[in-house]
C-alpha cells in the first residue's frame, strides 16, 4: 500500500505510524522499555549520605509507577531498586521527610 508523502512537521519527535502490516513490512521496531539500569537503595543511601533504613521507610510510600523496582534473587533476597525516574521521585520524598531526621 502506498502512502502519500507527508510534509515535514515542525516537531522532530512527531511520527506517523502505519498499520501493523505496513510496520512489519518496513521492519519498524518500537522501544518496549526505556529502563536500562537501576540503582539499589544501598547505593542511593551511600551516594546521598542517608541511612538506608530511613530511605527504605520513605520508599515504602512509592509504587512501581513511581520508579520503584523490586529485585529478587535465587536465595530469596529482595532488594529495592530505582530507575532514574524513581531516584528523582525518592529525592522529592526525601525533601518532604527531611525534617524527620537523617
Amino acid at each position: 500500500m502506498l502512502r502519500p508523502k507527508l510534509k515535514p512537521r515542525a516537531s522532530a519527535d512527531a511520527y506517523e505510524l502505519g498499520s501493523a502490516h505496513e510496520c512489519a513490512d518496513r521492519r519498524l521496531t518500537t522501544q518496549l522499555n526505556k529502563i536500562f539500569a537501576v540503582k539499589t537503595i544501598s547505593l542511593i543511601a551511600h551516594e546521598l549520605s542517608f541511612k538506608e533504613d530511613w530511605l527504605r521507610d520513605i520508599a515504602n510510600e512509592m509504587e512501581p509507577e513511581d520508579g520503584l523496582i523490586w529485585i529478587f534473587s535465587t536465595n530469596g533476597e529482595e532488594f529495592m531498586a530505582f530507575s532514574q525516574f524513581g531516584v528523582e521521585n525518592l529525592q522529592n520524598l526525601i525533601e518532604i521527610h527531611r525534617d524527620d531526621g537523617k
